[in-house]
């Protein structure tokens, strides 16, 4: 942590501009051993989706802001004081923590959207807060920006880009968002490099979510930047391409259909972009 972002937060809390009450909620699949380790915890049934989860611990907090933070994370001390301390401005609406890898090198450090989707800003280091379009993966809200834009939609975003459409929704209600430096976490997965990093950046660990991906970047852009949407069109077949070859290189060849089905949906089902 630099010393005058210290000394900042120090004065504001001194101040009484900055104060600040910590609960969690734990949101997990049954498994009798997760009570026992975490009393605070919310255990539920059936196949619920990411945002789903993450909608039910929000539910369940009282607190002025909201972390969210996915299990493949590791934080450094004081991430969440950090993290907090850009809400002194009432139109933040989301901060984000400095992402690294595995092996130090800096895996999110905001990002962008394009006709390809999302796309990262540089990925030096910042030395103050850096805008960012949206945010994911380890991120805090404020409660009153979430709750009125209704939260994570887990209906039409159930897993991949819920949390860029969160971010469109927020933007409307004229918020903004931030990566603060000095709040630093760690991915905790094996770097993948070439081809196969395809496949892991995107997530697809199933057949569900090899659709949704193929699906959720073609619906976003649709529904909120329709003319990017019409030039991603163009590129698709070459995008497609590479997912699929990223498919076969990390030898997941059931996920090959649903993905393409994904795609298919994205770009011809109305209905689903209309409810």
């Amino acid at each position: 942590m630099e010393p005058h972002r210290r000394t900042h937060r120090k004065g504001l809390q001194e101040r009484g501009r900055l104060s600040l009450t910590f609960g969690s909620v734990i949101v997990a699949r049954r498994r009798e051993d997760v009570k026992l380790k975490i009393p605070n915890s919310v255990i539920v049934d059936g196949p619920l989706s990411l945002n789903e989860c993450r909608n039910i611990g929000a539910a369940r907090l009282s607190t002025d802001l909201i972390a969210f933070i996915d299990d493949d994370n590791l934080l450094a001390k004081d991430v969440l004081l950090e993290m907090a301390a850009p809400f002194t401005d009432g139109k933040v609406g989301a901060v984000s923590p400095l992402i690294f890898d595995r092996d130090n090198s800096v895996w999110f450090a905001g990002v962008r959207f394009t006709f390809c989707g999302m796309a990262a800003l540089d990925k030096s280091v910042p030395t103050g807060y850096r805008q960012t379009e949206a945010f994911h993966d380890v991120f805090m809200v404020r409660r009153e920006a979430f709750e009125k834009a209704g939260g994570f939609d887990s209906k039409r975003f159930p897993f991949y880009m819920g949390e860029a459409d969160l971010a469109e929704r927020m933007k409307r209600l004229g918020y903004r968002f931030v990566v603060a430096p000095g709040a630093k976490v760690w991915h905790d997965i094996e770097p993948v490099r070439g081809i196969k990093s395809i496949l892991r950046g995107s997530h697809i660990r199933s057949e569900k979510r090899a659709y949704l991906v193929g699906r959720n970047r073609l619906l976003f852009l649709r529904l909120y930047h329709p003319r990017r949407y019409l030039a991603h069109l163009f590129i698709l077949p070459a995008l497609a391409t590479l997912h699929i070859l990223s498919i076969i290189a990390n030898r997941k060849f059931s996920f090959v259909r649903p993905y393409l089905r994904g795609v298919r949906d994205g770009v011809g089902n109305l209905a689903i972009a209309a409810n």
